[in-house]
């Protein structure tokens, strides 16, 4: 019995060994078997994407998502690197299909450069760029939905009261915005120690050419603010 003692010792460590190799085996094609099919969905997203817009793109991240979000994609072409937008992979109607929002984000990107060249001129103005976040942001209107673009400044000024020199600084500033042509649909000002500000919607002021009439929509604008900004 001694004799066979080694011998069965032996045995059972092979077998739990061989068992353990088939284990981590299965294990590894399993994992093998996933990053596969992982990296077929991956490709079918670049593929729509570069052929809805004729780039070629790249992923830059990828959110796994849950039982609430699905699967998302941050991508970015080749030839604008820095313009990093989302593609959603979602199931409609048992198919398939992603939605983008490259557009309005390039949108804000390119009205973003736009402002930035003009900062010398918006800061002679008493205006400057907003201590937290994105001087131009990608907004939602909450009466109607759709999407609205917002340019954010500061300034030393309170706008608990308004004065004459306040109400010329901002008619210089929407003459500046139109005279560039500046893709944005609401302007938010504000002094960066309150908390309130003014918000200037240019779809409601589009005719405003006077420091009068911009003073007449400001004091007439009910309070709160239209656009939720997406942060």
């Amino acid at each position: 019995m001694k004799k066979k003692l080694p011998m069965i010792l032996a045995i059972c460590v092979v077998a739990v060994t061989l068992g353990i190799l088939i284990i981590f085996g299965a294990l590894f094609w399993l994992f093998v078997g996933h990053a596969n099919d992982s990296q077929v969905e991956d490709d079918k997203a670049i593929e729509f994407i570069e052929e809805k817009y004729g780039m070629e793109a790249k992923i830059v991240s990828i959110n796994v998502g849950d039982f609430v979000e699905g699967q998302s994609y941050e991508m970015a072409f080749e030839e604008q690197a820095d313009v990093v937008f989302t593609v959603k992979k979602e199931r409609e109607n048992g198919a398939t299909v992603y939605r983008d929002d490259y557009e309005p984000v390039l949108g804000t990107h390119e009205a973003q450069e736009q402002v930035n060249k003009l900062m010398p001129q918006i800061e002679e103005l008493g205006f400057t760029k907003p201590l937290g976040g994105p001087m131009v942001r990608h907004a939602k209107d909450t009466k109607t939905g759709e999407t609205a673009r917002r340019l954010v400044l500061e300034t030393e000024t309170s706008y608990k009261t308004l004065e004459a020199n306040e109400l010329q600084g901002i008619m210089k500033l929407l003459d500046l915005l139109r005279n560039q042509n500046i893709d944005v649909q609401v302007i938010k000002l504000s002094n960066r120690w309150e908390p309130d500000g003014i918000v200037l919607d240019l779809r409601e002021i589009e005719g405003i050419q006077s420091v009068e009439e911009v003073e007449a929509y400001i004091i007439s604008r009910t309070p709160g603010d239209p656009v939720q900004v997406d942060d």
